[in-house]
């Protein structure tokens, strides 16, 4: 049973340098579709909802951030939330407004669930992190360490980029 989890993890920890495709799955589907007119830039995704203090708080502290990187080419931020976690749609368009959320999309609660079950995650904020082709590099990203991590993951793309 040992040996399978040091498998399993030096697999995980190998999938993480490579990334991973998504299988052909309906909350797949949905989250190809999501992100399929980003391609060709990492992606970091913000799974959030209206009621969640911490993800509110991961967002408004990191609008300067997102500001100072818009222009970037190789970049972006995607935000994603559902019409049951954010049901006010009138708060969803201000809250985009007030908090620069260029690209923010707000799914059907089935889509949503799709997505949990996809990523495997009951808890948020949650992050994930995409590269350029669309693979998963990181399906628990740490995005309080955003620079730190962005460089380790891609040292190439970032090493002279001010973030």
């Amino acid at each position: 049973m040992f040996q399978n989890e040091v498998t399993r993890l030096l697999k995980l920890k190998e999938l993480k340098k490579t990334g991973y495709e998504l299988p052909d799955t309906f909350g797949a589907k949905i989250f190809k579709k999501l992100i399929e007119k980003h391609q060709g830039k990492v992606l970091v995704i913000d799974f959030w909802a209206q009621w969640c203090g911490p993800c509110r708080a991961g967002i408004e502290g990191s609008v300067d951030k997102r500001k100072k990187l818009a222009d970037n080419p190789d970049l972006d931020f995607l935000f994603i939330t559902d019409e049951r976690g954010t049901p006010d749609i009138k708060f969803f368009e201000d809250y985009n407004q007030t908090n620069f959320l260029k690209n923010s999309y707000r799914v059907t609660a089935d889509e949503y669930l799709s997505l949990r079950e996809l990523f495997k995650f009951n808890g948020i904020p949650r992050y994930i992190l995409v590269d350029e082709s669309g693979k998963i590099r990181d399906d628990n990203f740490a995005s309080h360490n955003l620079d730190y991590e962005l460089r380790r993951v891609f040292p190439e793309k970032f090493k002279d980029v001010e973030l």
